[in-house]
């Protein structure tokens, strides 16, 4: 044991023992799972070997170490770099993040191998997500804290799609004249596959000593001393169809590096990938047997039960890969699908608020949120999640679930808006153009909701739905003979329709109806008009006395259609006569 410089519960500072003189002094950050503070800091053994004072930055947890300030890491460590100019920080991926993040500070050159901080939500892997909220952060991006004229030795794989991204975006802007090289096929973290053929010292030992070492390590010759790189090339196989060249790589790192998780998760996934599912589960079962079931491999094992259609044997291994990381969210992701699709929403429900907790600024789960609390017919509630995201406010289905939720609940000018921007998003979607004509079929605005169907007809005429839904607006308006054009059209597209035909002839009939009413009306009101000129010279006789009983005979005659109109007219013609 050293010196211990800093603890606070998390993170632990502590200087190594060493007599002087030193070439300099190298401050190490430990990786991903490196969590016992009572081991020997990463490279510790080696940097020392090699002359140089060590202070070794470890940590209790997985918490890319953000409960660590700037200047609580300065204050630290000053009494040690006080007496050194040569000055170094050192990790891999998690550490190398951290050699990068605090080297400007003290003013360090990094060596830093694959970094990457994988729970930064720009660059957030999901199956770290469970850490985003499980500490807190006092980390800023690396370009506002770094000393750019500072020229760090960086390694990465390229064709780690998550490393390069947070090179080019990261690291590139943050330190422009560092030292990058290019190790393709090393995988995350490179170090491994750098230790397997011969690279890793060699190249520690340059980038201490000032060298300038090449911009890529070539492994021609010596990959197969390498499980890691034969494993990245089966992948790289994998992704361009070649599953036969995939399966014999990935049996020839398992032959050099033995049953290790990863190797035997590649091996599966060279099965999925051909249409193997079966083998694979069976593969992937073997796999938990003989190595220890980790999250990975019941992540799989769940993933390949259910596309088998064994949904129990997929919430059981789902319930035990949470047994192991209970904030998981990628299982609990898949187990809250899992028991919606079976109709167990109160469940699902319950994963989905957790999955909500651990990342509540992803758009995509709160649109799932939303779209359960709709299912549910929770229209308010699901409209608070909607609402809870503004940057997605142009997002086009969280649009459509507002427009659903804002119509629910009576928003009817709101929900008119949110049709609007819907068809904005997707100017093309006939389906958003007859939301817009329902609401304002629901507001009475009917010859607006005729516009936007007969925009739909336009782009798909040969929609029936859109002809029904046009026949019902134009009938319920009153518009009878123009619900009867689109009565027709509807049984030219669907002839065999019995239903269709039926609504058709109740449209004629009515039709029908309508004009016989018209024609009694205005015989009415023409017997009404010859009544008003009968001469006054019969106002005093008894005939005259007569006339309001056969007008009102005539009239209930035409009322009840038992004889034509112009009967009823003759009994009039007859009592004048």
């Amino acid at each position: 044991m050293g010196i211990v410089l800093f603890d606070n519960g998390h993170t632990v500072i502590e200087a190594g023992q060493y007599q002087a003189p030193r070439l300099g002094v190298v401050v190490t950050f430990s990786s991903f799972g490196e969590n016992d503070p009572s081991r020997d800091g990463f490279g510790q053994k080696f940097l020392e070997k090699q002359g140089y004072a060590v202070v070794s930055v470890k940590k209790r947890h997985d918490n890319w170490y953000r409960d660590l300030s700037i200047a609580d890491f300065t204050e630290a460590v000053e009494s040690v770099l006080g007496g050194f100019n040569r000055r170094f920080t050192y990790g891999t991926s998690m550490g190398g993040y951290a050699a990068l993040y605090y080297a400007s500070c003290i003013g360090a050159t990094a060596i830093a191998i694959s970094p990457r901080n994988s729970i930064d939500p720009r660059f957030l892997i999901t199956s770290y997500s469970h850490f985003v909220t499980s500490w807190p952060t006092q980390h800023r991006p690396l370009k506002d804290i770094s000393d750019p004229i500072l020229r760090p030795y960086v390694v990465y794989d390229p064709l780690v799609a998550a490393d390069k991204a947070y090179i080019e975006r990261e690291v590139r802007p943050a330190f422009p004249v560092a030292h990058f090289v290019e190790f393709p096929f090393s995988g995350h973290p490179s170090a491994q596959a750098m230790l397997e053929i011969g690279k890793l010292k060699p190249f520690a030992q340059a980038a201490l000593a000032g060298d300038c070492p090449g911009s890529r390590i070539v492994s021609a010759g010596s990959k197969r001393r390498s499980a890691v790189i034969v494993n990245e090339m089966s992948k790289w196989a994998v992704d361009r169809n070649r599953f036969a060249q995939a399966a014999r790589l990935s049996q020839v790192a398992v032959g050099i590096g033995g049953s290790r998780p990863d190797f035997l998760y590649q091996q599966v996934a060279v099965m999925i990938a051909s249409g193997a599912l079966s083998e694979a589960k069976k593969a992937t079962k073997d796999a938990i047997v003989a190595g220890g079931g980790t999250v990975s491999l019941y992540h799989r094992l769940a993933s390949l039960c259910s596309r088998l259609d064994e949904q129990d044997a997929a919430l059981d291994a789902i319930n035990a890969g949470l047994g192991l990381s209970p904030r998981n969210v990628g299982l609990l992701r898949t187990r809250r699908n899992l028991l919606e699709k079976r109709g167990s929403l109160d469940a699902a429900f319950v994963d989905a608020l957790t999955v909500l907790e651990i990342l509540p600024a992803s758009v995509s789960d709160r649109m799932q949120l939303a779209g359960m609390l709709i299912a549910k017919g929770a229209h308010a509630e699901a409209l608070q999640h909607l609402d809870a995201n503004p940057e997605a406010s142009l997002d086009l289905s969280t649009v459509r679930r507002r427009r659903v939720c804002l119509e629910a609940v009576g928003r009817m000018l709101d929900a008119e808006n949110a049709a609007l921007v819907a068809i904005s998003l997707a100017p093309n979607s006939v389906s958003d153009m007859v939301q817009l004509a329902n609401i304002y079929f629901k507001t009475a605005e009917t010859d607006k909701a005729l516009l936007w169907l007969d925009q739909a007809i336009a782009i798909s005429p040969d929609n029936v739905s859109l002809f029904r839904r046009k026949r019902n607006y134009l009938e319920a308006a009153g518009r009878i003979p123009e619900a009867i054009d689109a009565g027709v059209r509807v049984q030219k597209l669907l002839p065999a329709s019995t239903a269709d035909q039926l609504r058709l002839r109740r449209l004629q009939l009515r039709r029908y109806q309508e004009q016989g009413k018209q024609g009694r009306d205005a015989v009415i009101a023409r017997m009404r008009a010859q009544s008003a000129i009968v001469s006054r010279a019969l106002v005093d006789t008894e005939q005259f006395a007569l006339f309001p009983t056969l007008l009102s005979s005539a009239m209930n005659v035409l009322a009840g259609e038992e004889v034509g109109a112009w009967t009823a007219t003759g009994v009039l013609l007859g009592f004048g006569s």
